[in-house]
């Protein structure tokens, strides 16, 4: 019984650790650690994916895609959320939007697997801006100049994206149309 009552205790003292702002931001930090190790993953295999035959270098590359966005959304809207103040955070956040948004064409082909992957990156840029606007006095100017910069590109990374989508969908539309 009394075994019962320290593992409970020990449970609520780490519940009530994880819900404190130091608790918070390690979270933070160990997220930020497995997204960067997903994304890595993405960058150094995902271009040997489709020539690979091997099952289980598929599935380690699936699995880094399949978890990599989620991460990366999660982490930066904990990071959002935070009552934590570190300026790295930012820093983080735009470097993992950065990453997250240039491994786009190592996915999954499809139209849905493309509209989802471009929600997400829209979802992490507005993120990312909430968390560069709520951050104003304790980043130094030359950080917030390149940091809105890094976000900025990232906007037009994705709007040109959009636009290649829509153009893609609309010649598609085109074709079967003049194929009946």
């Amino acid at each position: 019984m009394q075994q019962h009552l320290s593992i409970q205790n020990a449970t609520r003292a780490a519940t009530a650790w994880a819900a404190s702002p130091v608790g918070r931001l390690v979270r933070v930090e160990v997220l930020v650690t497995l997204s960067c190790a997903l994304l890595a993953t993405l960058v150094f295999l995902s271009s040997s994916r489709r020539t690979s035959r091997s099952a289980a270098f598929r599935l380690v590359v699936w699995s880094a895609l399949m978890l990599s966005y989620p991460a990366v959304s999660y982490t930066i809207g904990l990071m959002q959320s935070g009552v934590f103040r570190n300026e790295l955070v930012v820093v983080w956040a735009c470097f993992l939007l950065g990453c997250a948004d240039g491994i786009a064409a190592c996915g999954i082909d499809g139209s849905d697997q493309q509209s989802r992957t471009m929600l997400n990156q829209a979802a992490q840029i507005i993120y990312v801006l909430f968390l560069l606007l709520s951050y104003p006095s304790s980043l130094q100017l030359q950080i917030k100049v390149v940091l809105f910069l890094f976000w900025a590109l990232n906007v037009v990374k994705l709007s040109m994206r959009l636009r290649s989508f829509l153009l893609v969908g609309s010649r598609e539309h085109t074709l079967a149309v003049e194929n009946r």
